[in-house]
């Protein structure tokens, strides 16, 4: 191939790209699609194939939070906690999402130690029901309060005015496009239902969603 063939084999994909973009592609020019996955940049090594293993249950680079607020005051409202079960519950179905690294004032991992009367000790879920009147309302805050660091003040905001969904994502199954793009979209939609009745706003963070945005916004 000559030098000028080979600049022309490189350069008429480049110069097609935005012509694409545009709904004009040169005919019989081939364009470029980029992906790039993690994993494959990983060193052959045995930790690599152990992570592998294992990473489904207890590892994740891929996490999203979702901070939920309430617009009129703490979080101890029926209405609001209801919000809160609905969006774990959404969150928990998500493409590809790592149920064992889910956490949120309802969802079953999330559980509060207590000590029974002969001494032994329980583990039960923090809110097995969304609180329905204003005793368990009550109750359920100084339970909140009980369990600072965990819970209190990560779950759930140090003025009580908001509360922290979390999950992690299976890292190698986000290795695309459209595995990055169908959790982008579900995450928007779940906050695009949860905000439409004006009490609470959304707030989505996160490796993935920055990665959903990026597509979003360049259209190719």
């Amino acid at each position: 191939m000559t030098l000028l063939s080979i600049g022309l084999f490189f350069l008429l994909p480049l110069a097609n790209a935005p012509l694409e973009m545009l709904g004009s592609p040169l005919p019989g020019v081939r364009t470029f699609a980029m992906d790039t996955k993690a994993r494959d940049q990983w060193p052959e090594h045995p930790f690599g194939h152990t992570s592998d293993k294992f990473t489904g249950r207890f590892g994740t680079a891929s996490f999203v939070a979702i901070a939920v607020v309430n617009t009129s005051g703490e979080i101890y409202d029926t209405e609001f906690l209801e919000k809160i079960k609905r969006i774990t519950d959404a969150v928990d179905v998500a493409p590809n999402v790592n149920h064992y690294q889910v956490s949120s004032l309802s969802h079953i991992n999330t559980r509060v130690i207590r000590i029974e009367p002969d001494g032994s000790l329980t583990a039960e879920m923090l809110m097995e029901e969304v609180p329905e009147d204003e005793d368990e309302l009550v109750g359920f805050k100084e339970l909140i309060l009980q369990n600072p660091g965990l819970i209190y003040g990560r779950l759930v905001s140090l003025d009580h005015t908001a509360a922290l969904v979390q999950a992690g994502f299976i890292t190698h199954r986000l290795d695309n496009r459209e595995a990055y793009q169908g959790l982008f979209d579900h995450m928007m939609k779940i906050k695009e239902e949860e905000e439409a009745d004006g009490t609470a706003k959304v707030y989505i963070s996160g490796f993935p969603m920055v990665v959903g945005w990026t597509l979003s916004l360049i259209h190719i």
